[in-house]
């Protein structure tokens, strides 16, 4: 039975190891199952689907401006993007960010306070009822997806295409230049979208947004462009002098930031689910208490300065 089920669970105890050693989890006492299955199996669940969800986001970004391409070049199988940003897309610059996410992401913890921990039994039908992964939400972000593409490939076009003077001493754009612009464009919103969407951040995502993503992107971005064997060569020393390079940048990500922070404050405010109102009640909880903080503080500064004077 338990070899058959989807998850095997088994307990240890006076009947033997039998079951334990058949079981894909063993637990010591019945009392730790509640912890395994309403607090850890639900973020399991959380975090597989919106792992998933966002790597089929970030490849719809990065891919769809490729078809919009083909109606530029003349059908010639041309790509707009150098071979090696695009192996490196998902095997580099945009991976560990995700990987973190998907292992220490969390919207609350059990131990947060006794409310919380009684309640989070209520929280187990997130799961149960697939609100996390389902063909509506998996829709929704697709259609974001490729709404974004859509701006970031023909506002680009518009303003980096061969066509239009990108600097006063007469240098028009070309096809790399305008690659490079919009790669960075998708680079920067896909992983703008994951610091929002994350419920928790710690130095951990941090280290490997900053330093491992934003680092090795823009360490090959300027590598590529001294040698021979990328088709960006000398590209990052014609962009990075240009103004409009970094007001397209500004303008694409602000407006990504924008929209995606009021979609997540619309959800939070409104939706008034057993997992939000948890979340507001921390979050109000923490506000209270530094409020207190606070106050305390500046209750001592006052004695103190009474106590000089």
């Amino acid at each position: 039975m338990i070899q058959e089920a989807d998850v095997g669970i088994g307990i240890f105890g006076e009947e033997g190891s039998q079951a334990a050693m058949s079981s894909d989890y063993s637990i010591g006492e019945f009392k730790f199952l509640r912890k395994l299955i309403l607090f850890h199996g639900r973020l399991n669940y959380i975090r597989i689907s919106d792992m998933i969800i966002y790597f089929f986001f970030k490849n719809f970004v990065m891919t769809i401006p490729q078809f919009f391409f083909s109606f530029y070049n003349g059908f010639s199988g041309q790509s707009i993007y150098d071979e090696w940003y695009i192996s490196l897309y998902n095997l580099v610059f945009t991976c560990f960010p995700l990987m973190a996410r998907a292992i220490l992401d969390k919207n609350f913890s059990d131990d947060d306070n006794n409310f919380v921990s009684q309640n989070i039994p209520y929280t187990y039908y997130y799961g149960r009822e697939n609100f996390g992964f389902n063909i509506q939400i998996f829709l929704i972000n697709m259609i974001q997806g490729l709404l974004y593409s859509i701006i970031i490939f023909f506002f680009c076009e518009s303003i980096m295409s061969s066509k239009h003077i990108i600097g006063n001493n007469g240098d028009i754009s070309d096809l790399w230049v305008n690659s490079n612009t919009q790669f960075t464009a998708i680079f920067f919103v896909v992983t703008i979208r994951i610091i929002i969407q994350s419920n928790y951040l710690c130095w951990i995502n941090w280290f490997f947004i900053l330093f491992i993503s934003f680092g090795l992107y823009f360490f090959y971005f300027w590598l590529s462009s001294l040698f021979f064997y990328s088709e960006t060569m000398n590209v990052a020393k014609i962009i990075f002098k240009y103004p409009i390079f970094y007001l397209f940048l500004i303008l694409i990500v602000s407006a990504e930031f924008v929209f995606d922070l009021f979609i997540r404050s619309f959800n939070i405010i409104l939706d008034d689910n057993p997992t939000n109102l948890i979340i507001k009640y921390i979050k109000n909880d923490k506000l209270k208490n530094e409020e207190n903080d606070f106050l305390i503080l500046c209750k001592t500064l006052y004695s103190l300065i009474l106590f000089l004077l």
